[in-house]
């Protein structure tokens, strides 16, 4: 089947002039926006950081809002450990490994 698509074909003299143009363009568009910093100082945190809402912690701490972690609640000795541990962010990854014996893992 044949396309309805319009072609033009162009000279590659002419895409060149076509794209720097447009650099250009692109160029003094950006000298003209001021440069943004974000509330971090860098340029790339620009407004996307939340204010932190308690002092230097961007949550509530948990000790205000009881939350405890699985870790804790398990308690001493069950090997938990938090390889991510923000609590000014309230963000935890916890890993508990070998939960598992060998014989239940050759179950799945």
């Amino acid at each position: 089947g044949k396309s309805d698509k319009a072609v033009r074909v162009v000279d590659p003299a002419e895409a060149r002039t076509a794209i720097q143009r447009m650099k250009e363009e692109n160029e003094k568009q950006r000298k003209m926006q001021p440069a943004s910093v974000g509330k971090g100082g860098a340029w790339w945190l620009a407004d996307e950081r939340p204010d932190k809402l308690h002092g230097e912690l961007w949550e509530q701490p948990r000790s205000e809002w009881n939350m405890t972690l699985l870790g804790e609640m398990a308690g001493e000795g069950t090997g938990w450990t938090y390889p991510l541990k923000d609590e000014s962010r309230r963000s935890f990854a916890g890993l508990l490994p070998s939960f598992f014996t060998e014989e239940e893992f050759s179950t799945f």
